[in-house]
């Protein structure tokens, strides 16, 4: 049962990418829940944190202008997919 169901929310944080949801949340806690039983899940949620860590460095390491141009385009892209959805 818990197999499945790490399997369900996995699947509904991967649609979640299309669909609105936290997918950030989602996808990581379904891996958790597979990787108490899978060594694979363990390895991709390991390389998950690795690479959120690695961008949040890079991000942090930025500079100024970067940043802007970085948050501008993801407003652009969330106000796409909300048009999307909307219209």
């Amino acid at each position: 049962m818990w197999i499945a169901v790490g399997f369900v929310v996995v699947a509904a944080g991967l649609a979640m990418i299309v669909f609105p949801g936290p997918v950030t949340v989602v996808v990581p806690l379904g891996l958790v829940m597979l990787a108490v039983v899978f060594g694979w899940a363990r390895t991709a949620l390991l390389r998950a944190v690795e690479y959120g860590e690695e961008a949040t460095e890079r991000f942090q390491q930025a500079s100024r202008p970067v940043k802007a141009l970085t948050m501008a385009a993801s407003a652009c892209v969330a106000g796409a997919v909300i048009a999307v959805l909307v219209l």
